[in-house]
This record gives structure tokens, sequence and C-alpha cells, in this order.
């Protein structure tokens, strides 16, 4: 839904696979991600951080998290994200 432009839909059914797995790392992540479009700062940024705990490899959740904090101009967790990013697989090309 979220790739035809309806997030609201998309909202619906990330929250619905949540509830049916509470550590669906791709739910997690594509529901930070609508409220990342929306500049819902706040919700986005613990269902990436859920999303590093289900997987510490999430390098999504890495860089979105690098780029919410980089727009919230806090250099130090930003770039603290960004570190993580790569050192977990991240391509800098890519941020």
């Amino acid at each position: 839904y979220s790739h035809m432009d309806e997030p609201d839909l998309a909202e619906t059914a990330y929250r619905m696979a949540l509830n049916a797995n509470p550590e669906n790392e791709r739910a997690l992540v594509n529901l930070g991600l609508i409220h990342h479009k929306r500049g819902e700062f706040a919700e986005a940024i613990p269902l990436y951080e859920k999303a590093i705990n289900v997987n510490t490899d999430s390098i999504y959740a890495y860089a979105n998290l690098a780029r919410i904090y980089a727009r919230l101009q806090d250099d130090e967790q930003a770039e603290y994200y960004v570190e993580q990013y790569l050192n977990h697989g991240g391509k800098a090309e890519d941020l």
C-alpha cells in the first residue's frame, strides 16, 4: 500500500502484521517509514529502534535513524547511526 501512495492503508496493514508478530522487522521499519515521511519523528524513532533490537543488522533502520537525527540537527546521534549503518553492511553511497 505504501508503494501505491496509500499510507493509511499501509499503516493499518503494518499494524495488523505487528499484532500478529510484534517482532516483524519489515513491518517495524515500514511503519517507521510512514511516520518518518509524515514528519512524525517521535513515532518513527521507537519503531526503528525496535527493528534494531529484533535484528541488529537492520541497515534500513540505522539509515533512517541517521536521517531523522540529521534533520533534528542532533549531529552526535546522526553520526552514531551512520557509523552503525556502515558497520552493519550499509554503503555510504546509499545514504
